[in-house]
């Protein structure tokens, strides 16, 4: 444009000039990989609550859009059937200045774990037990059993939130049936992934 014209200005076509709002995408998922479309989530905005009751689709994805420029948190509410919630969140930014449509926010994956426990069995001095026989219980339900290997040991996976107990049904050859029963605990809520329960080493006398 000059700034002296014998004739009328041309005018200037800009096109069209849009606010846009952003959005944000991640995937629900077990540590194996599943996707999972259980979970409740709820979605915070500069610390307050914005959205309640997301949830993830059948392929395990969530997709949120139309959100304003600010400093956002996702946090797990409910979890899968069987998983332990995960208390980690997931944080991001929408930004207030930007160049042309924004690209949705890819956060990744979110998994939920379930509980691993791992048994000793050993002698009075500490020396390695094989084959003493275990059931899992949990109340007056026997939900699986183990017999200890080389090493005196078993390791028990996918175990959901809850109360477990361990009762030794059958001792190693020339060994007592210790039966003290060994209790212990998968919590309902983690940050990230559990760490294994390691029991403290579980003795058999010989009688």
């Amino acid at each position: 444009i000059f700034a002296e014209s014998e004739d009328e200005p041309e005018q200037l076509d800009l096109g069209s000039f849009e606010n846009v709002q952003g959005s944000v995408q991640f995937q629900k998922i077990t540590s194996q990989g599943e996707a999972l479309s259980d979970p409740v989530f709820s979605l915070y905005r500069d610390g307050e609550k914005v959205r309640t009751d997301i949830q993830p689709n059948s392929d395990g994805k969530v997709f949120v859009d139309d959100l304003e420029p600010g400093r956002y948190t996702f946090k797990e509410v409910s979890a899968a059937e069987g998983y332990i919630l995960n208390t980690n969140t997931l944080d991001f930014v929408v930004t207030d200045v930007h160049a042309g449509a924004l690209d949705t926010i890819d956060l990744g994956n979110f998994i939920n774990y379930q509980g691993s426990v791992r048994l000793h069995k050993t002698d009075p001095d500490g020396s390695a037990l094989a084959g003493a026989q275990f059931e899992l219980r949990q109340g007056e339900n026997v939900l699986s059993k183990w017999v200890t290997d080389e090493f005196g040991a078993f390791t028990v996976d996918k175990l959901a939130p809850g109360d477990y107990t361990f009762v030794e049904v059958k001792a190693p050859d020339g060994f007592a049936v210790n039966t003290e029963p060994i209790d212990f605990t998968v919590d309902a809520e983690q940050a990230g992934e559990p760490k294994l329960i390691v029991l403290n080493p579980f003795i058999n006398y010989q009688g």
